[in-house]
């Protein structure tokens, strides 16, 4: 009876600590600019974070991120990287660009609305 009663214990806490702790409740997005002006020839990345209830980050998750340039494709060049949660570029030339942002996780997708300028 101790061994079922164990068993089920440890059933238990697995559960609350996958549930808790190890599942995406939101995304959060970081960038490396500070505003919506970006600079010309300037890099700059996008990042999906995944959060648990806590509101810790979960770094080890893939969130499965969509990053689709809507307008000024011609303005930037994609860095390609090897973390599926990150969207890096290079700004070429002056504009608007459009970048959505959509992963598994989220609800309604986030867009970028951001003006590339010289200064």
């Amino acid at each position: 009876m101790i061994l079922i009663s164990s068993i089920f214990a440890l059933i238990v806490v697995l559960f609350f600590c996958w549930h808790f702790f190890l599942s995406i409740y939101e995304v959060k997005l970081k960038h490396n600019f500070p505003d919506k002006s970006l600079i010309v020839e300037n890099s700059y990345e996008i990042n999906c974070v995944g959060l648990n209830s806590v509101g810790w980050e979960i770094k080890f998750r893939n969130l499965e991120c969509d990053f689709i340039v809507k307008s000024g494709s011609d303005l930037i060049k994609v860095n390609i990287g090897n973390d599926e949660n990150k969207f890096n570029f290079t700004t070429l030339a002056s504009g608007e660009l459009e970048i959505e942002v959509n992963s598994q996780y989220s609800f309604n997708p986030t867009r970028y609305k951001l003006i590339i300028g010289n200064q």
